[in-house]
């Protein structure tokens, strides 16, 4: 379930709090105004929530996945490999850095196909992006022994993912640097926002930089004073975001149980009718969507049907897939790159990706499963 469906009174309180505590709307400075800084706060919570050394809170997972990239290196010179099926905004962040995206197939999952990405590997690969689409982790053993194999920095954009884990490790913290997204759909959402994860401290520092105008944050020093350390930008994030996103992250574990008991009763009513999205071993999904795979023309023709009787439509496959497959980017990749991608389109289009909905009870879940079943694999 996306975050906006449980904005509630501890939001707006916590909206509140900011104005009773100075009012003060941006995260540096007025210092002699105010007697809190959420941003600080919220980045803080972060950190002990997800275990990640580092936070920082930025103002959109886009902009988190341009500073990771800035901070391993990249730049014109430059290869980035990553997937198709992803969100458009990995491939801008890539362009925007300088560097050329390459761009892999994924498999039956809708997973980063990693058998693919050795031949692909060149002297100008500096890193290689996963994407953990749609709740699920993508198959980060083999990434990151590939990657330690052959030289190159491991990102992981988990904008999809936040609260999934693997290995018992939460998405986004088991590479060089990884990314969330909390816009109003994702699973915790300040309105727009993002979050910078990293366990290495040299990549911290020169994130914090990067966000802030090329701050060095010299402690010793007025911030008028401050130097500056790189060419940065504002990819601040608002203390109003940040206190929405403290009193959402407080909801996080409450959130996930109430997929993984939804998820389970459309399990149980699908009775193995369908064939749903291979997960690697090692992960745990947000189950905020169920992804059916495999299926022929009429079976999605039944699927989306059932769906949509039970107020129901998908999730990114079919609904969206311009903005998710990079098959369809002619403005970002040439059409040779967009043409290597039949293998990815062709498993999408034989997927739908069910929404999982704290707005539905487990029995509806269990109901839907049910009235796919018939028409299912088994009928």
């Amino acid at each position: 379930m996306p975050g906006w469906e449980v904005v509630g009174e501890e939001e707006a309180a916590m909206v509140q709090s900011v104005f009773a505590s100075g009012g003060v709307l941006m995260a540096h400075g007025f210092t002699a105004q105010r007697t809190r800084f959420f941003v600080r706060e919220f980045e803080g919570q972060c950190r002990e929530f997800f275990e990640s050394p580092h936070c920082l809170a930025v103002s959109s997972g886009t902009a988190a996945t341009k500073i990771a990239l800035q901070c391993l290196g990249v730049g014109p010179q430059h290869e980035v490999i990553t997937q198709a099926f992803n969100f458009i905004s990995t491939v801008e962040a890539i362009r925007e850095v300088g560097a050329t995206p390459v761009i892999v197939d994924c498999d039956e999952g809708l997973h980063i196909d990693v058998d693919r990405i050795a031949d692909l590997i060149s002297s100008k690969t500096r890193a290689i992006v996963v994407a953990h689409m749609l709740g699920s982790p993508g198959p980060m053993n083999d990434l990151r022994a590939l990657c330690s194999e052959r030289g190159v920095f491991l990102v992981e954009d988990a904008c999809e993912s936040v609260g999934a884990r693997f290995g018992g490790k939460y998405a986004g913290t088991l590479s060089d640097v990884g990314v969330f997204s909390f816009d109003h759909g994702k699973m915790v959402t300040t309105g727009e926002g993002g979050l910078v994860l990293t366990s290495r401290p040299e990549i911290a520092e020169l994130a914090i930089s990067l966000h802030d105008h090329g701050h060095a944050y010299d402690p010793g020093v007025p911030r008028n004073l401050d130097t500056q350390r790189v060419a940065g930008f504002n990819f601040r994030m608002s203390e109003l975001e940040a206190a929405v996103g403290l009193a959402q992250l407080t909801k996080l574990p409450d959130m996930l149980r109430a997929n993984h008991e939804r998820a389970a009763g459309l399990k149980a009513g699908l009775k193995g009718s369908f064939r749903i999205r291979p997960e690697f071993a090692e992960a745990e999904s947000t189950d905020d969507t169920i992804v059916l795979v495999g299926l022929e023309p009429n079976e999605i023709s039944h699927v989306v049907e059932v769906l949509a009787k039970f107020g129901l439509g998908t999730k990114n496959v079919p609904d969206a897939l311009r903005w998710h497959f990079a098959g369809h980017w002619d403005c970002l990749l040439d059409q040779d790159s967009r043409d290597r991608l039949k293998t990815t389109a062709n498993f999408l289009a034989s997927s739908v990706a069910i929404p999982v909905l704290l707005s539905k009870s487990v029995d509806f879940y269990f109901q839907l499963g049910q009235s796919l079943a018939n028409g299912g694999l088994d009928q």
